[in-house]
């Protein structure tokens, strides 16, 4: 299956999944103005176990949950069940003013485009979901569009990169954080302890810092120096206003 047919396919399954949750939904529903969804994958069943990854999506989905978004959290999904949560994401997120998309797991980098790999995988990069299929489940409401992708930015771990199509620029609004810089991994931290990127944005959200670029920058540094330099996160930005990612604080 070539790339393109292949991101076809999951753009193709997120709206059918949609719709079937539309079509099945409550007919009153909250109204969500934060949400996120966190996404850990660790227990692979044919590729190295990471983990530290679900330990570090569950940090996470706690920091932000502080933040009062609406969490939905994931544990080693398969690749079905990553696209029915993008789907259920899609409709919790109708009112939202900002979404977040964290993901914790193996990942590869080819041709210009960034992948995660579902618990399911056999390493081929046809089952693999590239990033912009994440930002596009979310792409329907001008709302602002946060991704962090918790994962390694190399070549595939078991195979040779096929030819990919072109990547697409980021949609309107859309802020895309990655653990490591192109061709890179990311570090996972050791026994017992989060990794860089996921300790790094958990310290952030804890902070008293609203603005969103000192934030990125606070991590950027948290990693580096975490890391000794080898670890470099980066950053993907098509952002038409300031992310409004940490909550207001409360007036007396």
């Amino acid at each position: 299956m070539t790339g393109t047919a292949s991101g076809s396919r999951l753009r193709l399954v997120v709206t059918l999944l949609t719709l079937v949750l539309v079509l099945t939904r409550p007919l009153v529903a909250s109204a969500q103005d934060r949400t996120a969804l966190v996404i850990g994958i660790g227990a692979y069943s044919a590729a190295p176990r990471l983990p530290n990854a679900v330990p570090d999506a569950m940090a996470m989905g706690q920091a932000l949950g502080r933040q009062g978004y609406a969490v939905t959290t994931v544990v080693n999904p398969d690749r079905d069940t990553l696209l029915v949560a993008l789907a259920r994401l899609r409709l919790q997120s109708q009112e939202a003013r900002v979404t977040v998309i964290y993901v914790a797991a193996h990942g590869a980098f080819v041709g210009g485009e960034s992948f995660i790999y579902a618990a399911d995988t056999s390493g081929s990069l046809s089952e693999a979901i590239p990033v912009r299929v994440l930002a596009q489940a979310i792409s329907d409401r001008p709302r602002q569009k946060l991704i962090l992708i918790d994962a390694c930015r190399e070549p595939p771990f078991n195979l040779s990169p096929k030819p990919q199509p072109p990547p697409q620029a980021p949609m309107a609004g859309l802020q895309l954080e990655y653990a490591a810089q192109p061709g890179a991994p990311a570090y996972d931290g050791g026994a017992g302890a989060h990794g860089p990127f996921a300790a790094a944005w958990v310290a952030a959200l804890g902070s008293e810092i609203s603005d969103f670029g000192e934030l990125a920058r606070r991590v950027r540094l948290d990693v580096l120096r975490a890391t000794g330099g080898r670890q470099i996160p980066w950053s993907q930005s098509s952002l038409l206003r300031p992310l409004d990612l940490v909550a207001a604080p409360q007036t007396q």
